[in-house]
């Protein structure tokens, strides 16, 4: 099915499946590809928009220097630890703490040099902006 019938980008796509893959592979005691078993992978939300393409990441409870975000081979890399609640009184523990790791491809047009990220509120916002040439634009027919 492409994308064009379902509504949603590739990139879009492939991210759900893989989320949907490591957590298979979680729910079974084995680590995802490339992942150690105490890592967990923080939900995110990737749109794109004429200019860009935007990651949001959940990161509640994140330091914002315990954020690492890089390039390297024309993947996008976001690594960083949730601090471990203090043990004490707790009864019952649902919030992943501990290590995490997503990996993002670099679309297609994504100008790497450009790309900004800003921490609020608990959300990490990546903004990969597309080249000049990658960007959609209208064409007026004369006549």
């Amino acid at each position: 099915m492409r994308a064009s019938e379902t509504g949603r980008h590739p990139f879009e796509i492939l991210s759900g499946l893989e989320q949907d893959l490591t957590r298979i592979l979680d729910g079974l005691g084995l680590p995802g590809r490339g992942r150690r078993a105490a890592e967990f992978l923080p939900p995110v939300d990737v749109r794109e928009t004429d200019s860009a393409v935007v990651i949001e990441a959940d990161l509640p409870g994140v330091p914002r220097e315990a954020i690492d975000l890089r390039v390297e081979g024309g993947m996008l890399l976001l690594t960083g630890e949730r601090p471990r609640a203090n043990g004490a009184g707790i009864v019952r523990s649902e919030r992943p703490a501990g290590r995490f790791r997503r990996s993002f491809r670099l679309p297609p047009g994504a100008d790497p040099s450009r790309i900004t990220a800003g921490y609020e509120a608990g959300v990490l916002t990546i903004t990969i902006p597309k080249r000049e040439e990658a960007r959609v634009r209208r064409i007026e027919v004369s006549g």
